[in-house]
């Protein structure tokens, strides 16, 4: 049993190749989908990339884009680049064992990937010369190879996206767009828009336009896109136009979304409705020291006291200070309990509040009279 599934495949890159592809495959979750492609490239140019179906992983879209590479290689020399470790083991190690045994687990079930490990097998036979290469990503490098890797894995990242592009539009039923045809959004562009998007930069590359690295959008989809976004949340239009403009390059659609924004019934219907959250309160006290205002100031030292515990009461605003040592709530349990409470134990509550509203807060000897006899200890 060979370990490999051609003889001559090396892990070392050829000498004179005839062409360098640096592959990449890409996983992640955008706008609450998955999403997943692949890319293949050279050191400067994007060759091939697309979105593939969101049941594959990284791992999965990694071995894709391999087989894609060795597919666009027929019958010349090729070193084929990919920062995958599995994808790189699944060439010179276990692949061949995996399809000695069928592709099946110990357990006989289908493995992981099986389906596109089978696939790649066969598309290695097809270049003339295949070496697949390792090669460690993100090494802020300047040389070809991380320049070549860098590209590969952003056209896969760019790639993997189309999944949204594409399911935003078919629910829309605006286009029927199947993966990864999207050619079709460029069907029928007219001129004068063709030749705007040659003004700002665009660039078109296997049927496709792109800005700034990002697919532009024809005109005619503006309005589905800006609707398909504000039906999700109802935000308003800037905050609906940075959700667009991750995805898309697209010229007018602040304009398309205010036009959907002012035409939302449900937008309409809740606009007028402010409601204002009702301001935090708390209940005002029915009788005197019922409810306490607590601090610490600080003071100049003094007989190494440093601070003065201030206790107001709530209802009255009857003031009682006390020089402390330390502002922890030891002092303020210490004052309550040997001064507050012994002082002011509550005799008389029923007639409290109406006694001491009818005293001005300016006549304060008046006051203190009320309150000694309010509060005398029994």
């Amino acid at each position: 049993m060979t370990s490999k599934p051609r003889d001559d495949l090396r892990d070392q890159p050829l000498d004179n190749p005839d062409m360098n592809l640096f592959t990449d495959g890409s996983s992640y979750y955008e706008e609450g989908w998955k999403c997943t492609g692949f890319a293949v490239t050279t050191e400067t140019k994007v060759l091939l990339a697309g979105p593939l179906p969101p049941t594959l992983g990284a791992q999965g879209a990694e071995i894709v884009a391999l087989t894609k590479a060795a597919q666009y290689a027929i019958g010349i020399r090729v070193n084929s680049y990919t920062d995958s470790k599995y994808a790189f083991g699944v060439c010179h190690a276990t692949g061949m064992l995996w399809k000695e045994r069928g592709f099946l687990t110990s357990a006989g079930k289908t493995i992981a990937h099986g389906q596109q490990i089978k696939e790649l097998l066969e598309a290695i036979q097809l270049p003339s010369e295949l070496a697949v290469i390792y090669i460690k990503a993100h090494t802020n490098q300047e040389n070809q190879l991380a320049k070549g890797n860098e590209l590969a894995d952003q056209a896969a990242k760019a790639a993997a996206r189309q999944v949204i592009f594409a399911m935003t539009l078919t629910h829309q039923g605006e286009l029927d767009l199947e993966l990864p045809d999207m050619q079709k959004l460029y069907e029928e562009l007219p001129e004068e828009e063709r030749q705007l998007w040659e003004k700002l930069g665009a660039e078109q590359q296997n049927g496709q336009w792109t800005l700034g690295g990002k697919p532009l959008l024809p005109k005619r989809y503006l309005i589905p896109i800006a609707r398909w976004h504000h039906e999700k949340t109802h935000g308003g239009p800037e905050n609906i136009a940075l959700r667009v403009q991750r995805l898309w390059a697209a010229p007018g659609i602040y304009t398309a979304i205010k036009r959907v924004c002012e035409g939302c019934r449900l937008c309409k219907q809740y606009a007028s409705l402010k409601i204002k959250a009702p301001a935090g309160k708390r209940p005002p006290a029915t009788y005197p020291f019922q409810k306490l205002q607590i601090d610490y100031a600080e003071m100049p030292r003094a007989m190494g006291y440093v601070y003065l515990l201030v206790i107001i009461d709530q209802l009255s605003g009857w003031v009682e200070a006390f020089p402390t040592r330390k502002n922890d709530s030891k002092a303020v349990v210490k004052a309550l309990l040997k001064e507050i409470i012994p002082r002011y134990k509550e005799k008389r509550r029923g007639s409290i509040t109406h006694m001491c509203l009818k005293i001005p807060r300016q006549n304060e000897n008046q006051r203190t009279a009320v309150f000694a006899d309010l509060f005398s200890l029994e």
